[in-house]
């Protein structure tokens, strides 16, 4: 069952002038970690409404789970390939289970929705805004998930007194899970990023995945949660849009695999092992030919308002092209902070349509979540957040020729499917 009926409702009661704000408070994605390890007695952070889960995994009896992360698969796409004649996974977990909609966070990116179901903790409490993060203290721009300086060599060559750990305020839980529950983790990642965790499973290619995700639900202890990430889709958006022949066929691609490595799994196991299939964030294709280039000349008073480094140069936007923080600064000419504000305003209302919001106005709106925000958060945060309707606003061209992009607030990124289902049912 694809629970559309509740996608329209979310979407009616979280829109605001076509911006689809986070619903923190109930179908969000930060609530998909602690609603996982709440099925084994764990509390380590919100939960999502009771009819996300019941109908599939309500029943008790649960040894396994199998969280599968597809990034970049949004609930729309998830819509339109469920009927493909070639997916077998997708249909089969609406058939047999449910597909809740929910928000993805805010800023919807891998940068800041990874770290939540890591840490089962809000944006703004984990620290991370975007892909790309001002550290004040550095006095530099950080690659916030490779970690490394912007365009440049890991942050630890640069910087080697900074740890990741300056970065993501709060470490995972996982630790502190297994202490509690006796559940074990696992990290079913690509070998590029597996190092990187000593729970991690590393694989290299789609059918490296499924001998792997086989093997490490089955060899996962008597209690676990195996947590697979998937980034082949995400990438496919990037280069050619969600509506591209690669696109489709690298979205087969991984339905096959996951359910490849789904069959590996003996019918014993099954019959105790959940499966949850959702993703961080979805994409908005845009036109690399009509994205807006803040190197374009017109844009040079809007970087004269930009805060400015030790040696002069200028703080650039950070965030990503479709959630921009621009750092200004405190005074500029005569023109005070507000001044300078309103200024870099009228520049980007011109240039293209957008929400703009003070980092006070965006704090107050919780748009990185409830709860207090730390001053380390709000000193990296910019002080305009801006956050453009339709377009991708950069000023490198590697970032202004993607065709899919998100970090945004449309329907298409901010909708994301949470699919649950019985492995046992699934066959």
């Amino acid at each position: 069952m694809r629970r559309d009926d509740l996608a329209a409702d979310l979407l009616d009661r979280q829109s605001a002038d076509g911006y689809v704000f986070p619903a923190y408070e109930d179908y969000c994605f930060a609530s998909v970690p602690g609603t996982v390890y709440d099925l084994f007695g764990a509390d380590i952070g919100p939960t999502l409404p009771s009819d996300a889960v019941d109908a599939a995994l309500g029943r008790g009896g649960l040894d396994h789970v199998v969280v599968l992360l597809v990034d970049g698969f949004g609930y729309e796409q998830w819509s339109c390939h469920v009927d493909d004649e070639t997916m077998g996974l997708l249909p089969a977990v609406e058939e047999t289970g449910t597909v809740t909609p929910l928000t993805s966070v805010f800023p919807s990116e891998t940068a800041s929705a990874i770290p939540t179901y890591h840490t089962a903790n809000y944006p703004h409490e984990h620290g991370v805004h975007g892909w790309f993060q001002h550290v004040p203290e550095l006095d530099h721009v950080v690659e916030a998930l490779p970690f490394t300086t912007m365009n440049g060599p890991p942050v630890p060559e640069v910087y080697p007194d900074f740890e990741r750990g300056d970065l993501y305020v709060v470490p995972d839980h996982y630790d502190a899970t297994e202490s509690e529950t006796g559940v074990d983790t696992h990290l079913l990642v690509p070998t590029a990023i597996a190092s990187e965790n000593r729970r991690a499973v590393g694989y290299d290619g789609l059918g490296e995945f499924a001998d792997r995700l086989g093997e490490t639900v089955e060899g996962g202890g008597p209690r676990s949660v195996t947590f697979a990430y998937l980034p082949h889709v995400d990438a496919a958006s990037h280069r050619s849009g969600t509506r591209s022949e690669e696109y489709h066929e690298t979205l087969v691609g991984v339905d096959d695999a996951v359910s490849r490595g789904l069959s590996k799994v003996s019918d014993e196991t099954a019959e105790d092992t959940a499966v949850v299939v959702t993703a961080d964030h979805g994409h908005v294709d845009t036109d690399p030919n009509t994205n807006v280039d803040l190197r374009d000349p017109w844009f040079a008073p809007l970087w004269g308002l930009f805060e400015r480094r030790d040696d002069g140069t200028a703080v650039p936007p950070t965030g990503s092209p479709r959630q921009l923080h621009l750092h200004l600064r405190d005074k500029y000419g005569d023109w005070t902070t507000e001044g300078v504000e309103a200024a870099a305003r009228r520049i980007v209302d011109r240039a293209f349509d957008a929400l703009v919001l003070t980092r006070d106005e965006a704090i107050d709106r919780e748009l990185w979540g409830p709860g207090d925000y730390s001053e380390t958060f709000r000193e990296r945060c910019g002080d305009l957040v801006v956050v453009p309707k339709s377009k991708g606003v950069w000023y490198e061209a590697d970032h202004i020729g993607l065709v899919g992009m998100h970090g945004g607030m449309t329907e298409e990124e901010m909708l994301v499917p949470f699919g649950t289902a019985r492995l046992a049912d699934l066959r």
